[in-house]
């Protein structure tokens, strides 16, 4: 729901260099905010500005600089432990009109308690930008047992606060944002992270007719990760070089919002973690055709390589004749417009024929050289596997393409031909 002008007075926006939002926070002392470290790990003061006395990202509040940041001492970035920083603003925030603090709460949570969670974060996964207006939600604590329960794999302790499945929910850009008790107005909360974009029971989404994988079955399998949250497939093959689809970057090109994950079968922690220096897309990179879906990340330091991350090698030579069984990898979901899978998950498909292929899409485009085609019966890339590798006795043949249907038995699931575009890759750098 849309809040009111001044009904969270200790909401704040914690924006970039360009005024860009990109984490909630709250304020608990006239010249501190509190956030998750998540948000701003590895973010220098200077980079960061806290917009207060508003509920609308467009306009209205001020815009205060940031002295300092404290990220707490044992933090963990890959499993989000302690996951909570202060960030001190230059002046003091309860000077600007429609502001004032958050008690912090000491008592004893209990199941079943209702809370309050605020932020501008996207309404829906795959929305392109934030919610403009300051929205809100409401929600009951679970036990431990029920969120372990629903949470199955992740590392889940006294240090969490888990709050019921629902429709609505923290999403990307709500990161950092208070979890507030209804009753006496007291946060006892940080959205630290969840499972993305108020998925419903969490659901078992994941490759269509997949099966788990093990990171050593694919340690090339990469996770990009754009502010926040995980949103495309990858593939390691070099120490600085990271393969995806053009698809992933078109929207997102600012290289330091990006961070790749790997080493790990979650696509957001465990393993390591890598910042991307720069995006190189393909020059000729065409949408409607899909021709040239390719881009590359360097990184911004070398991957030292290990048994549970290391490189694929590339395919030199392609072919269309079919016939080709490929390994795919990936945190996609199983039906159009699903979520992803938190854990990564691996299918085999079978090669089509160009000739066949490019007869099936003769009234949509043509399928040129530049793409491969693979089809088996309830298997095949979805949401959220863009970027993943399709790989064939050990080398990468093909990435997966976006802007396409997962499922639809009519037309054959699409991949950029890496023999198409492999001087591109090697000249990338």
């Amino acid at each position: 729901m849309e809040a009111m002008p001044g009904q969270f007075r200790y909401q704040a926006s914690l924006r970039d260099q360009t005024h860009r939002h990109f984490c909630g926070g709250s304020i608990i002392k006239p010249f501190t905010v509190l956030t998750s470290a998540k948000c701003v790990y590895q973010k220098w003061p200077q980079s960061v500005y806290v917009v207060v006395g508003t509920n609308d990202l467009t306009m209205g509040g001020a815009h205060l600089s940031v002295q300092s940041i404290i990220i707490h001492e044992m933090y963990d970035n890959t499993t989000f432990r302690d996951n909570i920083a202060l960030v001190r603003t230059t002046s003091s925030i309860l000077s600007i009109p429609q502001t004032s603090t958050v008690a912090l709460g000491i008592a004893s949570i209990l199941p079943g308690q209702m809370c309050t969670l605020t932020g501008w974060g996207k309404t829906f996964l795959n929305m392109p930008s934030f919610s403009n207006i300051l929205r809100y939600a409401q929600f009951n604590i679970l036990s431990l047992p029920q969120c372990q329960q629903l949470l199955f794999g992740y590392q889940i302790d006294n240090n969490n606060i888990c709050t019921n499945p629902s429709t609505s929910g923290g999403c990307d850009g709500d990161n950092g944002g208070p979890l507030v008790t209804v009753a006496d107005n007291v946060q006892i909360g940080i959205l630290s992270w969840g499972i993305p974009c108020a998925m419903d029971a969490r659901p078992d989404v994941r490759v269509t007719g997949g099966e788990y994988a093990s990171i050593s079955k694919a340690p090339y399998q990469a996770s990009l990760i754009h502010e926040l949250f995980p949103v495309c497939g990858g593939s390691i093959i070099g120490n600085m070089k990271i393969l995806t689809a053009a698809h992933c970057t078109e929207w997102y090109s600012n290289s330091p919002s990006w961070k790749v994950h790997y080493g790990s079968i979650y696509p957001d922690f465990g393993g390591e973690m890598s910042l991307v220096a720069k995006i190189i897309k393909h020059p000729n990179y065409d949408p409607p055709s899909h021709d040239y879906d390719v881009s590359v990340l360097i990184l911004s330091q070398a991957i030292i390589f290990r048994d549970l991350w290391k490189p694929i090698n590339l395919a030199p030579f392609g072919t269309s004749e079919g016939g080709r069984e490929a390994i795919l990898t990936g945190w996609g979901a199983v039906i159009a417009g699903g979520l992803p899978t938190t854990r990564l998950r691996w299918t085999k498909v079978d090669e089509v024929e160009r000739s066949v292929c490019k007869q099936e899409y003769s009234e949509l485009f043509d399928v040129t050289e530049s793409l491969l085609c693979f089809r088996t019966p309830g298997k095949g890339p979805c949401t959220g596997d863009v970027g993943s590798p399709l790989v064939v006795d050990g080398e990468q043949i093909g990435i997966v393409i976006g802007g396409f249907e997962c499922g639809n038995p009519t037309y054959p699931s699409l991949y950029t031909n890496i023999a198409f575009v492999i001087d591109f890759i090697n000249n990338s750098n």
